[in-house]
């Protein structure tokens, strides 16, 4: 199988073997029938070997996910709770073209304050690392003593709070359409379970965009 002219051919202008064997597996795999012509495989590796940048990058993304978006996201629930500053934030997200305005809008449009955190935090988990940038940006100009708890000292303290079954009917129901509302699109209902962490947190449009849960 790897001894042949034209996979010889392919060794000798510096692909490297095991991307050579890896193709022409896939090739017979796919087709039944190894490379007959040279310019077959050159092209298939060269292809192969753009996947194989575009996975690095992705994967090295994924590792070098900011510090800043990691305390977030360990911090979450704290946020909710203590964030109080938020439409500066809001709008520094969308003047950085972070979120549009659709999004900056639902968001703004809430109720109450502790609502409008939970989405803010959410969609900043989703958006990724510049979104997370822009927050501690805004949040050192907006809030410097959370700032400072979160992003400095890191000791932000998340503090339980009331059962909801304790809360009124109304608020029950408020929290509960926030919960099902999809923390990408801001407008359809959840609908889609990532596995394993078992959150629900986006519908059925927004999660093929998505490689893994934005909360995790």
């Amino acid at each position: 199988m790897m001894n042949t002219p034209v996979i010889n051919a392919a060794v000798e202008m510096g692909f490297s073997r095991s991307l050579v064997k890896q193709t022409v597996q896939r090739k017979i795999l796919a087709t039944g029938e190894n490379y007959r012509l040279v310019n077959d495989l050159v092209l298939d590796l060269l292809n192969a070997e753009d996947e194989i940048r575009e996975e690095e990058r992705e994967r090295a993304t994924e590792e070098k996910e900011s510090n800043d978006l990691l305390l977030i996201r360990k911090n979450r629930m704290a946020l909710f709770q203590h964030l109080t500053c938020v439409i500066p934030i809001l709008d520094s997200l969308l003047t950085a073209g972070i979120i549009n305005e659709q999004e900056h809008d639902v968001i703004k449009q809430k109720t109450q304050t502790s609502l409008q955190a939970r989405e803010l935090i959410d969609t900043i988990l989703v958006k990724g690392n510049i979104a997370a940038t822009v927050f501690r940006n805004s949040l050192q100009e907006a809030e410097a003593v959370l700032y400072e708890h979160l992003f400095v000292q890191q000791d932000i303290k998340y503090i339980p709070t009331e059962d909801v079954s304790d809360l009124p009917v109304e608020e029950q129901l408020r929290r509960l359409q926030e919960e099902r509302t999809c923390k990408v699109c801001m407008d359809k209902e959840v609908s889609i379970v990532f596995i394993p962490c078992g959150h629900l947190v986006v519908c059925k449009d927004c999660a093929p965009s998505l490689r893994k849960c934005p909360i995790c």
